[in-house]
């Protein structure tokens, strides 16, 4: 926001005058100057004036040009975002070179996100993201209700790379900054309704939402805006089983700013916001294919039963999804002008949120696995920061608390009935002896023998174990309470008028306490531990900056990330460790051809101590420290202008990365050795754990870290079409290119290499502030997931991608 007395283009460096694989880059850039020299020569016609857009982005907790940030930051305008029909974090991931955002986790509906190919795998209450999420500057935790939806937003940054020293916990991977359109002097708004249709075939999904914002000046002193959001959208899955597809996503949101200007050095900014949603996101088993490694694998292998539709957008699945998420937050900034050199902002925050989440893990007709998770908690942080700058310096310190207090009930179920039909399916002898599993298996069979349990009645005379016919399983009840401490400080020494050194060191102090209550799946009874743990780190960091010119910066940085050690709230086990990251990067930013070509780079190394890694083992779920491993990458970011009417733009990330030392069990080969001992009659718990931990441990080494595609690229082409008094057209083409994905570090979930195209056609008249369009995403229809899980029960289980959607969008911006 603009204040009266502050110096606003000053920035943290003052007042300023205006090996990875080098084939790839070089295929890019031939590419892109032949794509420019063939445009039509309308198009690079020179304009009359400069073309020059300066992108503004807060990257270094300061508003600053763009091209004079020494960090790799992709900024995307709340403009661009409707420009491109993206609504929410998935879609914006999808044309984000090197970012990943995987869908929906089974315990409580969380998204992660990784840049880089570091990101968390980790769910549950006693994890956290390694990518920090910061709306309007405040830490928020477990951002689902920002991800679901993008309303009335200013901008999203994207920080890559580690951001430990001015952002501070849980950054180590980057950071994700997105800034709401804030209170303002001037009446301005929008009124905008979208509509949608998802081709999947025969179930006729659509999409649909309503937004509306508005603000301006109450009073000269008082400015006030109001944003607010419906949004419908149907699953574009269908259920077979249940003949009847689900709303994927029912949601409104609401938020309210005020801003007052007390005096003319003294601004105040509140900020109130509300969402929810009430989802209904199914997990798919891979179409087709049952694990044979899995319990329902035996059943397919002996009966041929058909457990998994081939049509990826089709389930059978009994037990309906839910997943219900409802935030609220408070939020006041302070800043005051102290003196013209020197600048304090207090940032209070306060928010709560409570999810609910039903998933049917088998994901088929059978009643075996269900899991219900709820999880609730509240936060608070306090910042107060100050910045200034002398004749040859530029500083910023704060210092920073952190508080949180969270719930997590979890409840996976099975129907241990279900193991008799396992036994069975592997002593086909027997069966006969069991009328009772034509029940389970839904065939038809005399009511009388439906009721009596033949297992349990030969298992003694056998020397087998009994199963149980009840409904039992995991159960797990958490308390976290977290406190979070640091200060921090980065200043800028202006060595001339073309080098700048950049020093900063941050100190963060967590202390966590976890209480946890599971129930034990042989004993039914309960069993309760409080967890204690605290852990603290220094993370500096040093830079280089040189200006050859006006227009070009060339930086080099060592930056460190830290992300504290935790608890597992899904699994019993020992608190984990903080895992640490040392970041070298260098980079450059120029503009060229009069201000018509923006182009940014950086070449990275990352090496990476304690990694935190989940692992769902068929009993279990852990999170491991992975001893070290290894990212290298290169980046390219280009924004062309060959005139007013035409926009290139080209972004490229390149990955080299592996573990370079972890050994970990394969839970595939873990699932194996259970069900050997299942297809034997033995269902004894213990015995089944028994046999799991007895797995012996592979050797990681070389392989690579999830989520880190090889390539992700992403090219457009836009341009405006003036149609005199008619208005203007603007047509918009998007292609973005994603390498394998892998989604576990065994090499066992993933995702092929995949393409996405989209396009967009706007229409605007000369007179008037109405518009119109039409998109389209996914338009070669595209099947490709977002996440897999593999489960010992039901084998991989997975998440998938929206189809071709092709809609329309009518608004009034005033």
């Amino acid at each position: 926001m603009m204040h009266p007395d502050r110096d606003e283009s000053a920035t943290p460096h003052g007042p300023r005058r205006r090996p990875a694989r080098p084939g790839w880059i070089a295929a890019a850039l031939c590419s892109t100057s032949t794509l420019l020299g063939s445009l039509p020569a309308a198009a690079q016609q020179p304009a009359s004036d400069p073309v020059e857009e300066t992108v503004t982005v807060t990257a270094q907790r300061v508003e600053q040009d763009l091209q004079e940030v020494p960090i790799s930051v992709i900024a995307v305008s709340g403009e661009e975002l409707d420009e491109r029909a993206i609504d929410d974090l998935q879609e914006l991931a999808d044309s984000t070179p090197g970012m990943v955002v995987t869908g929906q986790a089974p315990s409580n509906g969380e998204m992660t996100i990784s840049i880089r190919g570091i990101g968390s795998n980790t769910f549950g209450l006693g994890t956290e993201s390694t990518v920090g999420f910061y709306v309007d500057g405040f830490y928020v935790p477990r951002p689902q209700g920002f991800v679901n939806q993008f309303l009335d937003l200013e901008r999203v940054e994207v920080l890559r790379g580690p951001q430990g020293t001015l952002w501070g916990r849980n950054s180590t991977g980057g950071a994700l900054n997105v800034l709401t359109t804030a209170p303002g002097r001037e009446l301005s708004g929008r009124i905008s309704a979208s509509y949608g249709e998802l081709d999947s075939e025969d179930t006729g999904a659509t999409e649909s939402q309503l937004e509306l914002a508005v603000g301006g000046a109450a009073s000269e002193r008082v400015w006030a805006r109001f944003a607010g959001s419906l949004t419908q959208n149907e699953d574009y899955t269908y259920n077979e089983l249940l003949d009847r597809r689900f709303d994927n996503l029912d949601g409104h949101s609401l938020r309210l700013g005020l801003t007052l200007l007390p005096t003319d050095a003294v601004s105040l900014t509140l900020r109130g916001d509300l969402t929810e949603d009430d989802a209904h996101n199914n997990f798919n088993l891979r179409p087709g294919d049952i694990s044979p490694l899995s319990t329902l694998g035996t059943l397919q292998r002996f009966y041929g039963l058909p457990t998994a539709p081939a049509d990826v957008h089709r389930i059978a699945a009994n037990v309906p999804p839910i997943a219900t998420y409802e935030e609220n937050g408070l939020s006041l900034d302070l800043s005051w002008v102290l003196t013209l050199r020197v600048n304090l902002q207090s940032l209070t925050g306060l928010r709560d949120f409570d999810s609910l989440r039903q998933a049917d893990i088998d994901g088929t007709p059978l009643d075996f696995v269900e899991n219900l998770s709820e999880l609730e908690g509240e936060w608070w942080s306090q910042e107060i920061k100050l910045d200034g700058r002398t004749e040859r310096t530029d500083w910023i310190a704060g210092v920073y608390f952190f508080h949180e207090e969270g719930f997590n009930q979890i409840d996976t179920r099975t129907d241990l009935a279900l193991f008799e039909v396992d036994f069975f399916a592997n002593n086909p002898g027997l069966f006969l002896f069991d009328p009772s599993t034509f029940c389970s298996l839904g065939f038809i069979a005399p009511s009388f023998l439906c009721g009596i349990d033949y297992y349990s009645a030969i298992a003694p005379f056998l020397g087998l174990s009994l199963p149980g016919n009840v409904s039992t399983g995991n159960f797990f009840v958490t308390d976290l309470e977290t406190d979070s401490y640091a200060v921090y400080g980065q200043g800028y020494w202006h060595l001339g008028d073309r080098w700048t050194l950049t020093g900063g060191l941050r100190y963060t102090d967590d202390d966590k306490s976890h209480l946890q209550t599971t129930i034990d799946f042989q004993t039914q009874q309960p069993f309760t531990q409080l967890q204690e743990g605290g852990w603290d780190a220094l993370t500096p960091k040093l830079g280089l900056e040189y200006r050859p010119s006006e227009r070009t910066l060339l930086y080099a940085s060592l930056t460190t990330g830290f992300k504290s050690g935790g608890f597992n709230s899904i699994s019993v086990q020992p608190a984990f460790d903080e895992e640490t990251i040392l970041s070298t990067e260098v980079g450059f930013k120029t503009r060229l051809l009069d201000d018509r070509l923006d182009l940014r780079g950086a070449l990275f190394n990352y090496a990476y101590d304690d990694l935190q890694v989940a692992v769902l083992f068929p009993d279990r779920s852990t999170v491991e420290n992975a001893a070290e491993a290894t990212v290298n990458g290169l980046e390219l970011d280009l924004v062309a202008r060959p005139s007013r009417a035409l926009t290139f733009t080209l972004g490229v990330s390149l990955l080299d990365d592996e573990f370079d030392s972890f050994r970990s069990q394969d839970p595939l080969a873990a699932a194996a050795a259970q069900n050997a001992l299942r297809a034997q009659g033995i269902f004894d718990p213990v015995l089944l754990a028994q046999a799991a931990a007895a797995v012996p441990t592979r050797d990681l080494s070389g392989n690579g870290l999830p989520r880190a595609p090889d390539y992700s690229i992403s090219a457009a082409l836009q341009h405006r079409w003036d149609l005199r008094r008619a208005g203007a057209l603007t047509t918009r083409l998007q292609l973005d290119a994603t390498d394998d994905v892998a989604y576990d570090g065994f090499g066992n979930l993933g995702q092929p290499a995949y393409e996405l195209l989209a396009a967009q056609l706007s229409y605007r008249p000369q007179r008037g502030s109405w518009f119109a369009s039409l998109y389209a995403r996914n338009l070669t229809d595209e099947e490709y997931i977002v996440n897999e899980i593999f489960f010992s029960v039901a084998g991989s289980v997975q998440v998938w991608a929206p189809p071709r959607t092709v809609g329309v969008q009518f608004g009034w911006d005033f």
